[in-house]
């Protein structure tokens, strides 16, 4: 899993992105998901990317964008002997608008996103029945 440092406003405002790293870490680990620090050539090298941006407004108020994503190996097969390369295979957005006193909104925001991930996971992974 790799999380996007956040912007120092964001920080300020109450959401440090050690807070947002652990956040998603134990929405994982509920889901009985084990979050990975680094990146396991057995998985496709697959990594959960949480990128969070802003932007201020001159009246105050902050824009954001959050995206979840996952980028995993893939590769070619009509090609043989075709090189893996990462890509982009899963992603969400979420766009909203929120004040330097209420940056909570933007991790309830992330929450949903890798709420849907989670959903979307255990679906393609599920166990088969005995």
């Amino acid at each position: 899993m790799y999380v996007h440092p956040v912007a120092k406003e964001v920080e300020a405002g109450g959401l440090p992105t050690i807070q947002i790293q652990n956040a998603v870490q134990k929405q994982l680990r509920d889901a009985g998901i084990s979050p990975q620090s680094e990146p396991q050539s057995t998985n496709g090298s697959a990594t959960l990317a949480i990128i969070i941006s802003t932007v201020k407004r001159p009246e105050g108020a902050y824009l954001f964008d959050v995206e979840v994503s996952l980028v995993q190996d893939v590769y070619l097969a009509r090609h043989k002997d075709a090189d893996v390369f990462p890509s982009q295979t899963w992603s969400q957005k979420a766009i909203g608008i929120t004040g330097a006193n209420r940056m909570d909104l933007i991790l309830e925001a992330l929450k949903v996103r890798v709420g849907d991930f989670i959903n979307d996971y255990l679906s393609a992974n599920a166990k088969p029945q005995s």
